[in-house]
């Protein structure tokens, strides 16, 4: 289903911002040539397969004499179907017919340096500006502010590690036995870096007013697996980590890049805080297909057609809110 919807202006925002003319027509500019695009997703959640995405953007003049982009999104939440998996498991599959180019993915140019997205929204201002300090002089990293278009957004933190750290959190425990000394050679940089991680989970993780439930995200330039942790804890992010060891996410990964055939290009990891388990949630591939969970797909057809019954129904566009006021039929 093609429609379009405003998903940037130069208005005056929520957080008192404006966004430059000369912005918007890069944006549009980017939306039209880049080799990946931005993805239509629920409530900012990350957690959550994309169901749709922006496949043209142009900037028009709205009503009230302002400028804004107008995108053209493919949802593709109704062509979801099932498919069978590798171990045989119902899987859900969907993907544009009109545009085949992958999806935007959490990555900046710097591969040496940990890297922090995080809304200064959701910190006291005092504390805010002490733990940039904190993360910056005593971990080592960089830090981005995270801009989500709502009043007091859900926690979100995403970090992005140094290379090669994703792949010795999952496989260090098979190091160990197979060696210590070589465990040791391949992970002394690489420890180091996780020891800054640690240090930020517990820094940001206390310093969240409200003690709101968080999502973290652990990803790193060029690697297809992403960690996804949903909860209130720094110390349950840590044990899940920990837990990432065990050769479940190694084994399974390997796994869907042979059912893909080498086209995989991410899959996330979501850990069930109820189990202390890692679950695969959803993958997406080098065209843009997206293929997730019967857990995943279901919970995203329920945010949806919630989403319908609000007045403005919002979805989240490649970290930009947009405004659907268009009448849509329930998905079933």
């Amino acid at each position: 289903m093609i429609r379009n919807q405003i998903i940037a202006t130069n208005n005056v925002d929520r957080q008192n911002e404006r966004i430059a003319d000369e912005v918007l027509f890069e944006l549009a500019e980017e939306i039209n040539t880049n080799n990946s695009v931005m993805r239509m997703g629920l409530n900012h959640d990350i957690s959550i397969m994309p169901v749709g995405k922006v496949i043209k953007g142009t900037v028009v003049n709205l009503q009230d004499n302002s400028l804004g982009v107008e995108a053209q999104i493919d949802d593709f939440i109704c062509d979801f179907h099932e498919i069978e998996g590798p171990d045989k498991q119902i899987l859900y599959s969907a993907e544009s017919i009109v545009d085949k180019r992958p999806f935007m993915e959490h990555e900046n140019d710097v591969k040496d340096k940990i890297t922090v997205l995080v809304s200064s929204l959701n910190f006291k201002d005092d504390e805010y500006n002490k733990l940039i300090h904190v993360i910056r002089a005593e971990c080592d990293a960089l830090v981005e502010n995270s801009i989500k278009k709502s009043y007091v957004p859900d926690p979100e933190i995403i970090i992005q590690a140094v290379m090669g750290t994703i792949l010795y959190l999952t496989t260090k425990n098979a190091l160990n036995k197979v060696s210590e000394k070589l465990a040791d050679k391949i992970s002394d940089d690489v420890v180091k870096m996780y020891d800054n991680i640690k240090k930020i989970i517990i820094a940001i993780g206390s310093k969240i007013v409200g003690n709101k439930e968080t999502t973290y995200v652990l990803t790193e330039p060029e690697q297809d697996i992403e960690l996804v942790i949903v909860t209130s804890s720094p110390e349950e992010v840590l044990n899940a980590i920990e837990i990432a060891a065990d050769g479940y996410i190694l084994y399974q990964t390997e796994k869907y890049r042979r059912f893909f055939e080498g086209n995989l290009k991410k899959i996330q990891f979501l850990y069930n805080v109820e189990t202390k388990k890692w679950e695969v949630n959803y993958m997406v591939t080098n065209t843009g297909q997206v293929v997730g969970s019967e857990k995943n797909y279901r919970k995203a057809v329920d945010l949806y057609n919630t989403i319908l019954k609000t007045s403005g129904a919002g979805f989240s566009i490649g970290g930009i809110a947009a405004s659907e006021e268009n009448t849509i039929d329930n998905v079933e």
